[in-house]
C-alpha cells in the first residue's frame, strides 16, 4: 500500500529544496540543512530547549508536555502569517523539520505511536483552503517514520477566532469543540499532537481530553511557536 505521506512529503522536497536559500531573508549562505534558515536568523528565533506550561494550562492539563520551537517573535509570527494566510505551503517543510527536531530532544521514537492534527472546522478550512495543522503533522510524522491519523478528531463547533480573546475565554471557546470522528482503537496509545501556535494551550487541552477520553495513555502537543502564555 502506498504511504501518501511518503508520497507528499518526497514531491515537496524535490519542489522546493529546503537548503537553497533563507526562508526569512534570502540568502543563499549558511543555510542550515533542513531548517532552511541561514545562521543569523536561526539565532534570531527565540528557541525554547525545554518544555513549558502555560499560566491557564496548569489548571486544566490534558496533555502530558507541550513543546515548541520557539516563542512568537516578530519572525515566527511572519513565518506562520506566510504560511497559513499567503499560500506558502511549502514552509510546512522548514518548520515541520524543527518541530521533528523539538519533538525527538524530548521524545524517543517509541514514544509515540501515531500522529495527529488539530482540526479546523470545515468552514474555516473551506476559507483558508488547507489545514496548516495536518501539513505539519505529515511531515512530523513521514520524518518519525510514524503513521499519520490527521482524521482523528473534528471540530465540531465552529468557534471564534481566538486571537481577540484573552486567556479564560479562550479555554472557554474551545470547551467541548472536538469529538473523535476516526474508528480507531486508542486504548493505551501515546499520540503527537501537532498545531502550529500555542498561547494559553486552550485548544491543545480540548484535544488532548477529547483523546483520552476515547482511551488514549499519553497526548503530548507540539507547535512551532509559543505565545506570552509561557
Amino acid at each position: 500500500m502506498i504511504n501518501l505521506s511518503y508520497v507528499y512529503q518526497s514531491f515537496l522536497d524535490l519542489l522546493y529544496p529546503p537548503d537553497v536559500k533563507c526562508i526569512i531573508c534570502q540568502g543563499r549562505e549558511d543555510v542550515k540543512r533542513g531548517v532552511g534558515l541561514c545562521i543569523p536568523c536561526y539565532n534570531d528565533l527565540s528557541l525554547i530547549e525545554q518544555p513549558a506550561i502555560p499560566e491557564y494550562y496548569i489548571k486544566y492539563r490534558a496533555c502530558t508536555k507541550i513543546f515548541s520551537v520557539c516563542r512568537y517573535t516578530a519572525s515566527a509570527k511572519d513565518l506562520i502569517y506566510r504560511y497559513k494566510y499567503k499560500g506558502e505551503k511549502h514552509l510546512a517543510v522548514n518548520l515541520g523539520w524543527m518541530m521533528y527536531q523539538r519533538a525527538v530532544q524530548h521524545l524517543t521514537r517509541d514514544g509515540v505511536d501515531f500522529v495527529t492534527a488539530v482540526p479546523l472546522h470545515l468552514s474555516r478550512k473551506r476559507q483558508r483552503g488547507f489545514n496548516q495543522s495536518r501539513l505539519l503533522a505529515v511531515r512530523i510524522g513521514y520524518l518519525l517514520e510514524k503513521p499519520v491519523h490527521y482524521n482523528l478528531i473534528s471540530r465540531v463547533k465552529d468557534t471564534p477566532t481566538q486571537t481577540a480573546l484573552n486567556g479564560e475565554q479562550r479555554w472557554e471557546n474551545v470547551a467541548d469543540a472536538f469529538k473523535i470522528s476516526a474508528s480507531l482503537d486508542l486504548t493505551g496509545k501515546n499520540v503527537l499532537l501537532v498545531d502550529d501556535v500555542c498561547t494559553t494551550g486552550a485548544t491543545l487541552n480540548s484535544c488532548g481530553k477529547t483523546i483520552i477520553r476515547a482511551g488514549a495513555s499519553r497526548v503530548y502537543g507540539i507547535t512551532f511557536a509559543a505565545g506570552s502564555g509561557y
